[in-house]
């Protein structure tokens, strides 16, 4: 008797932390993100941006929703033939390099929509801290501002599973590729950029 009840107790126990582990887990997520400027960042540089990048850790709980971390870079340049910039007790005028980038820190919850689905649609949102550096060099000066705010990145896009298991349809996906558009706001502004925003591309890859 003590034989079966035993067998029974760690072949419950064994079911018990087998199947959250079909839905739950720890993932990195490494992703390449270009972006466009927005808003006061515009009087610096107008231009689109190749350079961006992030890193982030985020635990998977019961498939549909996650908690995690995220670290996010972007920077964006521009030189201009012959610009004025004011400085102080003055303004210069000549040939301009302008630069701009941002480092945010956010917590980070992201929704997924269809997670047994190999297209999986999610929502995300962060909110953290960002810190600015404002950069202008002309001739021989360079002036340089480095400003830290509040930041808020909501985002939306696609999971797309490319390990789902045939006889284990009802596994989370270990290794997905991520794509969406995420927009970022803070408060850290210097000069003539008062606050800084973009719009920017997210392509890369979620990893257990």
């Amino acid at each position: 008797m003590k034989l079966q009840i035993r067998t029974a107790l760690l072949a419950s126990a064994a079911v018990f932390f087998s199947l959250p582990a079909l839905a739950q887990g720890f993932y990195w997520t490494w992703a390449y993100e270009p972006s466009v400027p927005t808003g006061h960042v515009r009087n610096a540089v107008s231009n689109p941006s190749p350079a961006g990048a992030s890193l982030g850790a985020r635990y998977l709980f019961e498939k549909h929703w996650s908690l995690g971390i995220g670290g996010h870079w972007a920077e964006f340049a521009q030189n201009y033939s012959r610009a004025t910039y004011p400085i102080d007790n003055g303004a210069i005028t000549g040939a301009v390099y302008r630069r701009v980038w941002t480092i945010s820190t956010l917590a980070e919850a992201h929704a997924y929509l269809s997670p047994d689905e190999t297209l999986s649609p999610y929502l995300g949102f962060g909110a953290g801290l960002s810190w600015m550096h404002n950069e202008l060099l002309v001739t021989d000066l360079t002036v340089g501002d480095l400003a830290y705010g509040f930041a808020v990145s909501p985002e939306a896009g696609v999971v797309i599973a490319f390990d789902r298991d045939a006889f284990m349809p009802e596994r989370t996906a270990m290794q997905s590729v991520i794509t969406g558009i995420r927009y970022t706001f803070t408060t850290a502004g210097s000069r003539d950029v008062s606050s800084t925003s973009f719009l920017g591309l997210t392509v890369g890859l979620l990893v257990y």
